[in-house]
């Protein structure tokens, strides 16, 4: 067995490439994978709006009464539409900020009660794509292919009562998953 034998490790995004693969490596090495996206599909065992939070706390005691304990949250879900700035209307935007950064908060803040009672990881996938800003470019590289300001806001509140619990980020280039 891998290094993540019987570790209970949730998921979110799991219909998504980036999340897929993460759920197929977690089993690999030996890791109980929970998936969870936003429709309920083969291979997702959770359905999960990440911006609703009587959806996080749905999932987490379901969690918690099945397995006990969750050892691992990956907030991998994320959007990044194509567009510029100027074409891009409020509303989308207000879209993108609520699953990329709220999304992440709620995971972060619905799994910590959890995580905390065995210690275990939360890792926060992001991009490193977000360093360009020229005005021609796509709406996803200037605002940051995947949740650009997510990672400083969220280390700002840095888990601070998160005795037991480590927290990573992952910064990728952009990747098209779909």
């Amino acid at each position: 067995m891998g290094r993540l034998r019987d570790k209970v490790i949730l998921i979110t995004g799991a219909a998504g490439g980036i999340g897929s693969a993460i759920a197929e490596a977690v089993v690999r090495n030996g890791g109980i994978a929970i998936a969870s996206d936003l429709e309920s599909r083969p291979g997702i065992d959770h359905p999960l709006d990440v911006t609703s939070e009587a959806d996080w706390q749905r999932v987490i005691a379901a969690i918690g009464a099945s397995a006990g304990r969750l050892d691992g949250l990956v907030n991998s879900a994320g959007i990044a539409p194509l567009g510029t700035v100027e074409s891009t209307d409020y509303a989308l935007w207000r879209k993108v900020m609520a699953v990329n950064l709220d999304g992440t908060f709620l995971g972060c803040k619905y799994a910590m009660p959890l995580i905390k009672k065995t210690g275990g990881s939360i890792v926060n996938i992001s991009s490193g794509a977000h360093g360009t800003a020229d005005p021609a470019a796509s709406l996803r590289e200037t605002i940051g292919s995947r949740r650009p300001v997510r990672l400083p806001a969220l280390r700002r509140i840095r888990l601070r009562d998160g005795r037991g619990v480590r927290d990573r980020r992952r910064l990728d280039g952009a990747v098209i998953t779909s």
